[in-house]
């Protein structure tokens, strides 16, 4: 037997299996990398989505919970209105467009994120009706994604009183402390009407959020 010849050939073959090594390794390399970047890349998506559709669901909530007498804009008249939530203060100003859009732009633009844009509508038995738009309105057309959340509205609003024409907080306010009597006088107290709580809804609303 030759062995010269079988050792050459020994060493053909791992000259090929080397040669071959060092061509799929760049390729499992760059594989490798590439799965990383993706599953990194998802990762962030997943979570930025998750992120997006707490901020919408958070919003909507805050809208049905919030008095409108605490928020605060230029132009918004909130008199006969402050104990109700915003969204009962939309229903009730629906054929109010300025009122019903300062009242959602007026809450939302404060809380939503500076990288989200959002559109929030109601609907009126068919279609989706805009209520209000605002945030980074850039993403309302070019988003990566975008995100909704829903909350129907439905219930009684709180009754309050009027006072000589003045609409006071609820039947448990202390109007008289106004109204001092001296001794011997007879006291003219003011005139009081006594306004019902209305009812409200349902009426279905629904935030969109774009990032």
């Amino acid at each position: 037997m030759d062995t010269r010849k079988t050792r050459v050939k020994s060493k053909k073959h791992a000259f090929v299996f080397t040669l071959d090594a060092l061509l799929v390794l760049p390729l499992i390399i760059l594989i490798i990398s590439s799965l990383i970047s993706f599953s990194s890349t998802l990762k962030e998506n997943v979570l930025l989505h998750e992120y997006t559709y707490i901020v919408a669901k958070d919003s909507v909530n805050y809208l049905s919970e919030l008095e409108i007498g605490q928020v605060s804009v230029t132009g918004l008249n909130t008199t006969g209105y402050s104990s109700f939530t915003v969204l009962e203060f939309v229903i009730s100003k629906l054929s109010d467009p300025t009122a019903r859009r300062l009242a959602v732009e007026g809450t939302l633009n404060p809380i939503v994120p500076f990288f989200s844009g959002y559109i929030f509508e109601y609907n009126d038995g068919s279609n989706w009706v805009e209520l209000g738009r605002g945030g980074n309105l850039d993403k309302l057309s070019k988003y990566s994604f975008q995100v909704s959340a829903v909350k129907v509205v439905s219930g009684l609003s709180d009754p309050y009183l009027t006072f000589n024409g003045e609409i006071v907080a609820g039947p448990g306010q202390d109007y008289l402390a106004d109204y001092p009597c001296a001794s011997g006088i007879t006291c003219q107290l003011p005139t009081s009407v006594y306004v019902k709580g209305e009812m409200m809804g349902p009426m279905m609303f629904r935030i969109r959020v774009f990032s």
